[in-house]
């Protein structure tokens, strides 16, 4: 018998660097490099309408994208595993944010 289980937010570590955080709910994703973690940081917008977090020597240190599963996530999020959830973010954060 498989239990169901519902899930607002997921969170953890891609990589061993970075950190993510995913609203399942209002559909945010939030990214930052571990290192930077404790740091003050701003965020401007890039042309593609994220939020790109950067520390005061102007590194990038994180993005927040909102509608990131609308925009970038494969089939309904409600159908998907923790696991694939994850990948996805994994993979879609290697390919816009530098190794941290």
């Amino acid at each position: 018998m498989a239990i169901g289980v519902e899930v607002d937010t997921l969170q953890g570590i891609l990589g061993g660097s970075m950190w993510f955080h995913l609203d399942l709910d209002n559909d945010v994703l939030y990214l930052r490099a571990r290192a930077t973690l404790g740091e003050s940081v701003f965020g401007e917008e890039t042309p593609e309408g994220f939020t790109a977090l950067r520390s005061n020597s102007g590194a990038l240190a994180g993005m927040t994208v909102v509608n990131y599963w609308q925009r970038f996530g494969n089939g309904d999020v409600g159908s998907a595993s923790i696991q694939a959830i994850k990948d996805q973010v994994a993979a879609w954060s290697a390919s816009h944010i530098p190794a941290a």
